[in-house]
């Protein structure tokens, strides 16, 4: 099958050539081709941030082997980044676990959080 406009072969399963489609239609790729386009942007988007919550639960379950942070802070820093199995939680969701304030729970991931921002993200 040709374009029907220039006499090229169509890349996709159209009518149109790409360059035709670019002059007549508003959207140069058929649905179907931008529905798997986007299907795959936001599957890498959803792989790039399983990446980046592995690099960090690894970080974590480092810094709590070290032994740097004991007691709340410890159980909070656990918590917060699901060690036990589970996903991320919140700040809300933790001081419930904890029996504690929002703020209390804050307060206490504050140092942590810090040291693991130098360490997954070095300034130069």
């Amino acid at each position: 099958m040709l374009c029907i406009y220039c006499g090229q072969r169509p890349q996709f399963w159209a009518v149109r050539c790409v360059i035709c489609r670019q002059w007549f239609s508003k959207h140069p790729l058929p649905t179907a081709a931008r529905r798997a386009m986007r299907l795959y942007l936001e599957a890498e988007q959803k792989r790039q941030a399983q990446e980046v919550q592995a690099k960090a639960r690894a970080a974590i379950r480092a810094l709590l082997a070290s032994g740097q942070f004991k007691g709340q802070k410890a159980k909070a820093l656990r918590l917060y980044a699901g060690l036990d199995g589970s996903c991320w939680r919140t700040y809300t969701e933790v001081a419930k676990l904890m029996r504690v304030s929002k703020q209390n729970v804050h307060q206490l991931l504050m140092t942590p959080r810090e040291v693991l921002t130098q360490l997954l993200v070095p300034w130069k």
